[in-house]
């Protein structure tokens, strides 16, 4: 999946712009203190490992550096155990167990 969202990615963007498809708890495609931002969106509930992830992109980050993280609340997605949908008549996002 993600190597497919990169290819969009690409066509869609600045040739300027460097995009990479790698494990997450292993950066070691980048320099030590090589960024000033992370953002971590919706994936976090899916790796096993989170401290590998973070010791990472702690290493990565410029010192003063921003790590932002984006979840889904407990509320609507249980892991391993519920998934999202999609209404048709909508056009609605929804999670259902």
């Amino acid at each position: 999946m993600s190597a497919t969202l990169i290819a969009i990615a690409k066509k869609q963007s600045s040739k300027e712009i460097k995009y990479f498809v790698n494990s997450a708890d292993d950066l070691s495609i980048f320099e030590d203190a090589s960024f000033e931002k992370i953002s971590i969106i919706l994936a976090l509930q899916n790796i096993e490992e989170l401290h590998k992830v973070f010791k990472e992109c702690f290493r990565v980050l410029k010192p003063g550096g921003k790590i932002f993280v984006v979840l889904n609340h407990p509320a609507f997605r249980v892991p391993k155990e519920s998934s999202w949908g999609i209404d048709e008549i909508s056009n609605t996002q929804f999670s259902f167990s």
